[in-house]
């Protein structure tokens, strides 16, 4: 009798402890679950951005060629005509403080949405200045103005802007204008949408995941 008053309580221990493990085992498989939904979900309110599809810099008499393998890429398509840089290098100081300012937040949001962007670069100062730059007589995608950012379609050069990217605005209203443009030239990208919506509303205090 002794013998099996002392078991008895052995065995409750044991049976306690296969209850623990086997919670333990349920809690870690639905954290898993739900950690692998969650991966799967798409874009939702700037928390999950998507990586940039395609970014390149060029010079302005390379940029015809690359126009192709932008398009090759997933819509929205942008072109950024910005100015030359201090040293002459494709990465510098741009020398034009309007491109100072807002080239990289039109890189930034672009680029956290998901769409594609080709970044042109117009030359040095002396150059951009003359009247015939092969920019400003363009007929298919005249720039009067650096920085001016186009929506770039199969048919060519679409929408643009161009005076509003000023380096006077502050940086929340420079984002909006961006996002406001994204938005209204976005299709069918829900990514975009969804990015330039939360910058809007924000009133450029959000900058879609940065």
């Amino acid at each position: 009798m002794l013998q099996h008053h002392h078991h008895t309580p052995h065995v409750k221990r044991s049976s306690k402890g296969r209850t623990i493990l086997k919670g333990l085992a349920v809690v870690t498989l639905c954290y898993l679950a739900f950690l692998m939904y969650t991966a799967s979900q798409p874009v939702r309110r700037g928390r999950k951005i998507r990586k940039p599809t395609y970014h390149k810099l060029t010079l302005y008499d390379g940029y015809p060629s690359l126009i192709p393998d932008l398009l090759s890429h997933p819509e929205p398509h942008y072109v950024l005509f910005t100015s030359g840089t201090f040293d002459g290098s494709l990465e510098g100081e741009p020398w034009c403080p309007d491109c100072s300012v807002s080239d990289p937040i039109v890189r930034d949001l672009v680029n956290r949405a998901g769409g594609s962007l080709l970044e042109v670069q117009v030359g040095h100062r002396d150059e951009w200045a003359s009247p015939r730059h092969p920019a400003r007589v363009d007929k298919a995608a005249p720039v009067r103005y650096v920085p001016t950012l186009y929506h770039w379609t199969q048919e060519g050069a679409g929408a643009r802007i161009s005076n509003q990217l000023n380096s006077d605005e502050e940086v929340e209203t420079l984002r909006v204008v961006v996002a406001t443009f994204m938005n209204a030239t976005a299709g069918h990208s829900k990514s975009v949408v969804s990015v330039a919506q939360l910058v809007i509303e924000s009133k450029g205090k959000h900058c879609g995941g940065c």
